[in-house]
């Protein structure tokens, strides 16, 4: 259970800028057998831009990273109104695997969040989100608060780890959570070019919200959803398009 509303879990999942500041403190094997050739790692650290594209069922946000070497990483996350998210896996999603997520309030104050991994084409096998989780059933704690610095651990620090919350990659994101409230102040938001997806995902919602109060009949089958609906992340030219990604 985390102790914020169902909405920043969400909006968090669609925010894939993050991930290479948050969570640099992961190292990926594989991010960090390229970051000394000038890969993928080092494209991972490029401030994204984002496009979207609205679907039968919901959208895609698309974070694209263009690297001087005329190579763009892209990661291509999809939102399945209202409370399911999917972001890639690896770096260039070879293995077609994927994240997923599912955001269930709970109350105003909490919601439960699930959280799966799959690949497509073969077994996981060692996969450091799951090898680093010692509950599977309860795989992030939230404890302490503001006063503790929810349990920061100040010595991970100075050895190097950026966030200094070391039992799991997701309880970074826990804590930040629940460092702006359990519901957040939304007024007091500067959103960004960076926050495009969190942007489109709130007007989705409260448009759907809108149909509702008027009477309308608001689909939640996702119509449109089929086998093909995957968090993408792949390399491409600087001048392609990411729509063509397969």
């Amino acid at each position: 259970v985390w102790p914020v509303n169902w909405l920043q879990g969400l909006e968090a999942a669609m925010d894939t800028a993050h991930v290479g500041h948050l969570h640099r403190g992961w190292h990926q094997p594989e991010a960090t057998a390229d970051a000394g050739a000038g890969g993928q790692a080092s494209l991972f650290a490029i401030q994204p831009r984002f496009e979207i594209e609205e679907t039968a069922y919901g959208l895609r946000s698309a974070g694209v990273r263009k690297g001087e070497d005329g190579t763009s990483y892209v990661r291509i996350s999809e939102f399945l109104p209202p409370f399911t998210a999917m972001t890639p896996g690896s770096l260039d999603g070879a293995k077609g695997e994927a994240s997923l997520y599912f955001f269930v309030p709970v109350d105003d104050r909490s919601h439960l969040q699930f959280f799966g991994f799959f690949s497509q084409h073969e077994q996981l096998g060692s996969f450091f989100m799951r090898d680093s989780c010692t509950d599977p059933d309860n795989y992030v704690v939230v404890q302490g608060s503001c006063d503790d610095n929810w349990g920061q651990d100040r010595e991970a620090m100075a050895r190097g780890h950026f966030s200094g919350f070391v039992d799991h990659v997701l309880l970074e994101d826990a804590v930040v959570q629940a460092s702006i409230g359990a519901i957040a102040d939304r007024s007091r938001d500067f959103l960004t070019h960076t926050d495009l997806g969190v942007q489109r995902c709130r007007q989705l919602l409260l448009a759907a919200l809108d149909r509702f109060e008027a009477g309308e009949k608001v689909d939640g089958a996702m119509p449109g959803v089929t086998r093909s609906v995957l968090a993408r992340g792949a390399l491409i030219p600087s001048d392609g398009d990411w729509r063509d990604i397969e």
